[in-house]
């Protein structure tokens, strides 16, 4: 079991946030305990960059809809990637 880092990017329109290792119900917990630091506003772009992650349960999909629902919420757009 890896400890995902979570390295939060900002740039001028967006924000990336970058989960790497495991992402499962040992890691979770940590996972959601960062994204205080993604502010978003209806003008960023949140980005998710998958390509760091190992391995990833149901759990550490929950945590990557919640993240959604997170820029969902003050209408940002979001992407998720590779």
């Amino acid at each position: 079991m890896s400890s995902p880092p979570h390295a939060v990017r900002r740039a001028r329109d967006r924000t990336a946030g970058e989960p790497g290792g495991e992402l499962d119900h040992h890691t979770a917990p940590e996972a959601h305990a960062a994204p205080p630091g993604l502010v978003l506003h209806p003008s960023r772009q949140l980005v998710l960059g998958l390509g760091g992650l190992t391995s990833c349960d149901s759990t550490g999909i929950t945590f990557l809809t919640i993240t959604r629902n997170h820029a969902s919420a003050p209408r940002a757009s979001r992407t998720v990637g590779r």
